[in-house]
């Protein structure tokens, strides 16, 4: 555990001594075993850019403003605006519209995102949280993201027919963000 306050420039050179201790370069580490999703053969994700891409996605946001952007890491290649790629996980094709590189309050666009980098993807309709996108002549599934089970469990229902439709766009929203909190829709 670290503490300290980047405000008052407190324990921010501990911080940054740990990074380089504790958080290896992608270089630095074996290279990440995924499977083929047809065979079942294991597949090494080498950290060059020059490799067929893989990149796991491992969030999903709804910006107000811009839609539906997918968060992923790059493991191996390099994923470029305007290419498509093929989700590990469902064998579909997605485009790859707008590449965005996140910072704490603004976006910067990028035509690529490469290997050891982590950037968002605006527009992904299939792919969820835990999911592997891949070029499409070397498919690639990567070890899926395991979640804990719900501690609580809860009804909602609208207070009106005219209520519904949004109630059941903001839920959709809520599952896509937060995929523990999967939703079984009763009826009455």
């Amino acid at each position: 555990m670290l503490c300290g306050t980047a405000l008052r420039n407190k324990g921010v050179q501990l911080l940054l001594d740990a990074v380089i201790d504790y958080l290896p370069s992608p270089l630095d580490v074996p290279p990440l075993a995924g499977t083929d999703p047809v065979s079942g053969e294991p597949v090494a994700c080498l950290a060059d850019p020059e490799q067929p891409a893989v990149a796991l996605v491992f969030k999903i946001n709804t910006d107000p403003y811009i839609g539906r952007l997918a968060y992923l890491r790059v493991y191996s290649g390099t994923v470029r605006r305007g290419s498509a790629l093929l989700n590990g996980n469902s064998l579909k094709r997605e485009r790859i519209g707008r590449l965005v590189r996140m910072y704490a309050d603004r976006r910067e666009e990028v035509d690529a995102v490469r290997a050891g980098d982590i950037g968002a993807v605006l527009g992904l309709k299939g792919t969820t949280t835990g999911e592997t996108l891949c070029t499409e002549g070397r498919p690639v599934r990567l070890e899926e993201i395991t979640f804990p089970a719900p501690v609580i469990e809860l009804a909602v229902e609208p207070r009106s027919k005219a209520d519904q439709d949004k109630l059941s766009l903001a839920l959709q929203r809520l599952v896509d963000e937060d995929p523990p909190s999967r939703c079984a829709p009763t009826s009455g």
